[in-house]
């Protein structure tokens, strides 16, 4: 059974798109903006650095090396058109 959609046809003024917007964006982290000093800031890197990737390592099957490929193809073929235009 298909539903039928219950606002066909209508528009929504401005205001309420940019209220929809707002309202969809959330809300900001409780550190946005704040700065790290410094010794902190070396600290991170230093424990970061040497880490291992979460991927590494993982071996991955012939089916998903082939859907890699393939998706790697179209994706390049679609740089090239939009570099030639």
């Amino acid at each position: 059974m298909k539903k039928t959609i219950w606002n066909k046809g209508k528009t929504l003024s401005q205001q309420h798109k940019k209220n929809i917007s707002l309202a969809l964006q959330g809300r900001k982290a409780w550190n946005e903006g704040k700065p790290w000093p410094k010794d902190v800031r070396e600290k991170i890197s230093k424990n970061s650095k040497g880490r291992q990737a979460w991927n590494e390592g993982r071996a991955w099957s012939d089916d998903v090396k082939e859907k890699i490929r393939r998706s790697m193809e179209k994706h390049h073929k679609e740089i090239r058109k939009q570099l030639t235009k």
